[in-house]
């Protein structure tokens, strides 16, 4: 049963992502997670913040960096960290995160390709 429910939902799912509607689904992103905008700019921000190069010679996570300013009472330079979500996950209708924006797929290749 278990089986049948996964293969149901994934295709719900897929439908979604076509751009059919689903009655009572909706697709929303998944959780983000935080990662450098840019490494080399965060380095250099964060040399000019104060962390020392032995600090930054693997530059680490942004929760863990900012663990380091934190115990300096420094805060994060703005504009360092970007939130990425790594995809869309299937939700109930009445789930109240907004509905992920559906593009075609081949224009979201396109897109990709740009960046």
């Amino acid at each position: 049963l278990e089986g049948w429910i996964k293969d149901a939902k994934d295709m719900a799912a897929e439908l979604l992502a076509a751009g059919v509607e689903v009655p009572g689904w909706k697709l929303v992103p998944k959780r983000a997670t935080r990662q450098w905008a840019d490494e080399k700019k965060a380095l250099t921000a964060l040399a000019e913040a104060g962390c020392s190069a032995e600090e930054l010679t693997e530059l680490k996570s942004p929760a863990q960096v900012e663990k380091v300013l934190k115990k300096r009472k420094l805060a994060m330079p703005e504009g360092l960290i970007t939130a990425v979500s790594s995809g869309d996950t299937l939700a109930p209708a009445d789930d109240p995160r907004p509905a992920s924006l559906q593009v075609g797929k081949h224009l979201a290749a396109a897109l990709g390709k740009l960046v």
